[in-house]
């Protein structure tokens, strides 16, 4: 239920960034997130992640950037897609999705893929 709060389609108060990013920290709710990204999704939920990340320290960015990338690629935001990528390759190389996102990066892999 917090969670929904911050993927719902409409702009609810009270979606605080802090709250999202502490969220992600467990692996159900980041797999439900990752779930819920798609080309579709991604221009509603790039901001809110990238609002999460200005909150996070290093402790907490990775799962978030992991999701900011994804999200990022998706929505067509190259540029944050490579920094952010740099970020995360810098906080936690062996983030699990880590081979995935270089991988896609390194292809120039088109973000329609990703809803196949």
């Amino acid at each position: 239920m917090l969670l929904s709060r911050h993927v719902a389609c409409d702009d609810q108060p009270g979606s605080d960034p802090t709250e999202l990013a502490l969220l992600l920290q467990d692996e159900e709710l980041f797999g439900e997130v990752l779930a819920q990204l798609s080309t579709s999704s991604a221009e509603r939920l790039r901001p809110r992640l990238a609002a999460a990340r200005r909150v996070s320290d290093d402790t907490v960015a990775p799962n978030v950037l992991a999701l900011l990338v994804l999200a990022c690629w998706l929505d067509g935001e190259g540029a944050q897609q490579s920094d952010c990528l740099g970020q995360l390759e810098s906080l936690d190389p062996c983030h699990p999705l880590m081979p995935l996102l270089v991988a896609m990066h390194h292809k120039a892999a088109p973000p329609g893929i990703w809803d196949l």
